[in-house]
């Protein structure tokens, strides 16, 4: 037999099943055809084994008996690899008749002298032996005999009556046996032999029920079976009569054995497929008596309850869920999720899983699944209970109609309060401690938790959404939040049968403001209007703004707190505006050539006006101050834009506020609110008017974000005064860089010394901090104890040293002073948790402000407000590093600067903007970049940098190279002059130097890099040049010479750094050379080469520690940054230039002393790379 062949019966072995498979599959083709060309000696059947040595090829006897001797082997995956090529083996040799394969299975698997452990897999392997028998149709063959039926039953019966561990595959291949031989010649001969034999003792056990189920259902009138089971009340055993015997046989199924018996295929089988007959047991009858002793017993016993539980539920019709889905199994599952090292918890956790599946799998399950589990057997907050989204799941897979059924459902939980419903074990409890108030207690959970439920169908993306049923839920939750029901008249308006409470309708206010933040974003199907907009095309807000005007003229309702005079004057003008707004939408309608400008500001102002109108309900004084705040913004955009025909200009009346400065402050107060409503209308309405900010607008949103964090901030932020006003910045743009104290505060912090020089923001960094570091109790607190003492601390004071009279307190008086030390620690404590409150309520606004400015730089980044906003984010960068209350904010605004505002789609170009401004805002973020706080903070300069080159690139690209005034902020004559004569120096000196301004920031950057001891400079601020603007990083390439030279005395790091960078730069674009360049290389090749030698040989006299010491690892980057220079130069100069400026003496004399050196030879890759430069000098 060849090797290759050989190699498959190890395969059959694998644990891989695919591998199993594919052996398999190999081999019986293989075996096949060997087959095909044997010419058998013998004519007839075979009877001996002589005899299938004659039939069968040589390679096919082998395989057989090699499988069959093979079968009792526990190595990995070989039992059932082997019985299942011997399945397909006996398949295709329908000439080996079955007394053979018995004779040879029992002569291959001797259990003669076989113990323990051995004969366990003897035994396993003739039973699996008999299951390939059965499985290949031999039993169906013509020449197998009813003795071949009663060897195999009497094996069997064996086996299963002797070992336990048999049993069940034992009964497996019986049962196999009886399905097998049905319809066959030996089924009359056979098959009542066979059924008397199994069932001799009558039916006891599991696997008897399970033989006596199947003998039933296909051979029924085989037997007398009132004869068998004599003790039964009925001869069919799943009959109804039989329950008590059948609950009792299937309890021990459970009880025996770690998994789900498989009886139950066979039980489920037959109950499923006659429910409804009467001479079958239902699955109600059958599950009734085995719910409690699963659910409500051992570990075991749940553990196989939540297993049966898995395997059943799929298999149920949704009316059988009442039936499985108990009170005792929900308990059992609550209690088994609440806690992730409970015992159970990862079969209970699968458990969930199979609702959910199931839910999405079978058709018409999701309504009954999620009723059972929060219906009134179920637990409403099953979800908290268990700390899963089951229940969520499920409604996701309900159609519309389930939807409104579900619905209707809620809407009748909440009008009656929740009556006759399951309680948690842990609410019943504190049902119990509140005495009379636990049915009002009752009630607020039911209504709360209806309400939530109508929250997650609107917003569970997989719940199909309808405009009807979604208005339902929203008109439904403002009549509970705002008005007080008298008659019932509809759907919607039903008498409670307990009066909503204050709380609920506080509950259902704040659900109902959450419900519009769903709806803004809302996307109906086949809605041509668009996202957060009903088929009409109207917004959501405006549709229950209707409906809360018609609510008005209802009689059978009234407000739950009635509004004031005031309240009804301002809905009454909001009403006014939104007519005009109305109006004004179809005059831009009609208009032949829209204005979409103006159409998307006029349908902003009507979202935001509809927005406060519904909050005048809730919050009628703040409501009010805003509707005002808008009511003049709108005249300011509109009613005078109108009346005076033309726009207002910048800088005509500096007193007034411009309109977009009114609207971003009423934004701003939006978001101090913690309400994802206002977080999305800010957002929205900010999208549409974010092109028309101002200078001063963005200094209010930079204002908030540069305010102090912490409790100094909140106090800053939320305590303002009764005015609301907030100072203005000057719009002078030297505030925006940070001044030069605290940049040498922080290069102080993180230098050396370490040193916080900065203590402005110090003081109120951590206020809660004084009592967690042992510090002495603060004047207020002591204060409060000398009170609590009262006569005691007087004593105590006068009396310290007497002894005789040290009467100290009395009983009463000692539990008073307990008492008032107990309330002062808990003052303590509250006023602790309230400034951490206030911490987060700042750092959270800080959060919803920057979206704003993120909103503005995908927007509007191409306005010239851009570079004003550059060193405004920079200097926020670094207050947000240096303060501790700001930590969370900090890579916030890092990620602000790297993916908003530098990778800005459109940019502002000349003549909207002043290219000087550019240059003052690029070498602001130089300064930023040498005194950067951190890794990040210098990257996001960096990044900046090319954002400003990009400007500046743009504006020579629109034929743009001179200074642009801007209109809004045109200087006098005299400053004309003066800017001009400083242009003309300036220009002058560039000239001089051969460079571009932009070269000249960078160049004044790498000095400092390699010069300066607390630089903040990075390489990457010259590698991110080369990589975007490498014409600009060219001119740099005399200064990066220069700054190699051993007159700079720099250390090893810059040192080597610049090295690379020299390197990374001649590698950029070497097939498109340029005159220029090969000029500029052949100008810096002989400095850069005395430079190499200057800094090997200053390498090879210092020792390996000193901070201009190379060791090996920057010896080796430096050698591989020399051979990139020289094979540039190489392949630019002439030959014999490039041999007379490189191949010096002095150069090769160094690189070998490199490569001799004590220091360094011990590295091969520093030798290796000396080599390969001297290799480029010599060729």
């Amino acid at each position: 037999m060849a090797s290759d062949l050989m190699s498959l019966y190890w395969d059959l072995a694998s644990l891989d099943p695919s591998a199993r498979t594919k052996a398999a599959e190999t081999l019986t083709t293989h075996l096949a055809q060997l087959q095909t060309h044997h010419t058998p000696t013998l004519p007839t059947l075979i009877k001996t084994e002589d005899d299938l040595n004659k039939a069968c090829a040589p390679d096919v006897v082998y395989a057989l008996k090699r499988l069959l001797r093979g079968l009792p082997s526990n190595r990995a995956g070989a039992r059932q690899g082997f019985s299942v090529m011997l399945t397909e083996l006996l398949r295709q040799l329908t000439f080996v008749p079955v007394s053979l394969t018995l004779s040879l299975l029992w002569k291959l698997t001797d259990t003669q002298g076989a113990k323990g452990q051995e004969e366990r897999q003897i035994y396993f392997g003739r039973t699996f032996g008999l299951m390939s028998i059965c499985q290949s149709g031999a039993l169906k063959r013509s020449h197998t005999t009813a003795s071949d039926i009663e060897e195999i039953t009497s094996h069997l019966v064996k086996y299963a009556g002797s070992k336990a561990y048999l049993r069940e595959i034992a009964f497996q291949v019986l049962v196999l046996v009886l399905e097998e031989l049905e319809s066959t010649q030996l089924s009359e001969a056979a098959i009542p032999s066979l059924i008397s034999t199994v069932l001799k003792e009558g039916v006891t056990t599991p696997e008897d029920l399970w033989f006596a189920i199947v003998a039933q259902q296909h051979h029924k009138s085989a037997v007398d079976w009132e004869v068998l089971l004599p003790t039964w009340r009925n001869s069919k055993v799943l009959h109804p009569k039989n329950r008590t015997a059948l609950v009792d046989i299937l309890k021990e199924a459970y009880y025996t054995n770690p998994r789900v018996h498989s009886v139950w295929d066979a039980v489920m089988k037959v109950v499923l497929v006659e429910p409804r007959k009467k001479k079958t047991i239902t699955f109600q009858d059958l599950w009734g008596g085995l719910d409690e002793p699963l659910f409500t017993s051992t570990h075991d016993r749940k553990f196989m309850g939540f297993a049966l539980f898995q395997k059943l539920l799929p298999l149920l019709s949704p009316d059988d869920f009442p039936f499985i889905i108990t009170p005792h199994f929900l308990r059992c599952l609550i209690n088994n999720l609440a806690k992730k090292d409970n015992f159970l918890f990862k079969i209970a956790k699968q458990t969930a899983t199979t609702l959910s599946q199931t839910a999405s799998q079978k058709e018409g399950a999701a309504l009954p699944l999620a009723l059972q589990l929060v219906g009134k057997n179920g637990y409403k907050e099953f979800d908290v209970m268990t700390k899963t989204k089951t229940v969520e799941l499920i409604l996701g897979n309900l159609k519309v109609e389930e939807v409104q059924t579900y619905l209707k459902y809620l809407m009748k939980v909440f009008y009656d309060g929740g009556e006759g419903d399951v309680e948690s074990e842990e609410a019943s409890n504190e049902v119990a401690e509140e005495g009379k108030d636990a049915p009002n207690r009752r009630v607020r959970i039911a209504r709360t938790w209806a309400i939530d439920q109508m929250m997650v169908l609107v917003r569970t993306g997989k719940v199909p959404k309808r405009e009807d049923w979604v208005k339902e839920v929203a008109q439904f939750i403002a009549i509970q939040a705002f008005y007080h029901i008298h008659e019932a008249d509809r759907a919607l308006l039903k008498v409670p049968a307990v009066p909503v409470s204050t709380s609920m309708r506080d509950f259902a206010k704040e659900r109902f403001f959450t419900l519009l933040g769903n709806l803004i974003n809302l996307n109906l199907p086949d809605n041509k209007s668009g996202a957060g907009t009903t088929t009409s095309g109207r917004t959501w807000a405006a549709e229950l703004h209707t409906f809360m005007r018609t609510m008005a003229k209802n009689k059978k309702v009234s407000l739950a707190i009635p509004l004031d005079e005031e309240s009804h004057q301002a809905i009454k003008r909001g009403n006014d505006i939104l007519e005009k707004i109305h109006k004004q939408e179809q005059k831009f309608f009609a208009a032949a050539a829209q204005n979409k400008e103006a159409l998307a500001q006029s349908k902003a102002f009507e979202l935001l006006f509809t927005h406060v109108l519904l909050q005048v309900y809730s919050e009628p004084a703040d409501a009010v101050d805003v509707m005002e705040d808008l009511e003049k913004c709108f005249e300011l955009f509109f009613e005078v834009k109108e009346k005076s025909g033309k726009k207002r200009k910048i800088g005509e009346d500096d007193e007034e506020p411009a309109p977009i400065e009114v609207l971003v402050d009423v934004l701003l107060s939006f978001l101090v609110k913690p309400s994802h409503l206002l977080r999305t209308l800010s957002q929205d309405v900010f999208k549409v008017f974010c092109s028309q900010l101002t200078k001063k607008a963005m200094d209010l949103i930079i204002e908030v974000l540069t305010t102090k964090g912490g409790v100094a901030g909140a106090q800053e932020l939320f305590e303002a005064d009764e005015d609301g006003d907030v100072e203005m910045a000057d719009g002078d743009n030297d505030e925006d860089w940070e001044d030069e104290d605290a940049i040498e505060a922080d290069n102080a912090a993180n230098g050396h010394n370490q040193s916080h020089s900065d203590s402005e923001d110090d003081d109120d960094e951590d206020l809660d901090d004084d009592d967690e570091e042992g510090g002495e109790v603060d004047e207020e607190m002591r204060k409060k104890l000398f009170a609590a003492l009262g006569d005691a601390a007087l004593r105590e004071g006068v009396d310290e040293g007497d002894d005789d009279d040290d009467e100290g307190l009395d009983d009463d008086q000692m539990e008073e002073f307990d008492a008032k030390l107990a309330e002062i620690f808990k003052q303590k404590k509250e006023l602790k948790a309230a400034k951490k409150d206030a911490k987060q309520q700042v750092t959270h606004f800080k959060f919803r402000v920057l979206d704003l400015l993120d909103v503005f730089l995908r927007k509007a980044s191409d306005s010239p407000l851009l570079l004003d906003l550059i060193p405004a984010l920079l200097n926020l960068v670094r207050k947000t590093h240096r303060n501790a209350d700001d930590k969370d904010i900090h890579p916030r605004v890092i990620s602000l600067v790297t993916k908003s505002l530098c990778k800005a789609k459109e940019i502002p170009k000349p003549p909207a903007i002043e290219v000087d401004k550019v240059y003052e805002t690029l070498e602001g973020v130089h300064e930023f970049v040498r005194s950067a706080p951190d890794v990040a903070s210098s990257n996001a300069a960096s990044r900046i940098s090319l954002l400003c080159i990009r400007i500046l690139e743009a504006g020579k690209e629109g034929g743009v190279d001179v200074k642009v005034e801007n209109g809004a902020e045109k200087a006098n004559g005299k400053q004309k002059k003066k800017q001009k004569k400083e242009e003309k120096e300036q220009s002058t000196s560039v000239a001089a130097s051969g460079k571009s301004r932009v070269a000249t920031i960078y160049a004044a950057s790498l000095t400092d890099y390699v010069t300066r001891k607390a630089t903040k400079v990075r390489p990457n601020l010259f590698t991110d040049l080369i990589g975007r603007y490498p014409e600009h990083a060219w001119e740099l390439l005399e200064d990066l010479v220069d700054a190699t030279s051993a007159e700079v005395n720099a250390k090893a790091y810059p040192l080597i750094a610049t090295y690379q960078i020299m390197a990374n730069l001649v590698k950029q674009n070497q097939k498109k050379e340029t005159p220029e360049r090969i000029v500029q290389l052949r100008a810096v090749a002989a400095k850069f080469v005395t430079n190499v030698v200057g800094t090997i040989r200053n390498a090879l006299k210092g020792d390996d520690t000193g901070p201009r010491s190379l060791n090996k690892d920057r010896m080796k980057e430096l050698l591989k940054a020399v051979a990139v220079v020289a094979r540039r130069c190489k392949k630019s100069l002439e030959n014999s230039e490039f041999v007379a400026t490189f191949a010096t003496p002095a150069l090769k004399s160094m690189l070998k002393e490199v490569s001799e050196s004590d220091r360094y030879k011990t590295a091969q890759s520093v030798g290796a790379a000396a080599k390969e430069v001297l290799k480029l000098l010599e060729a």
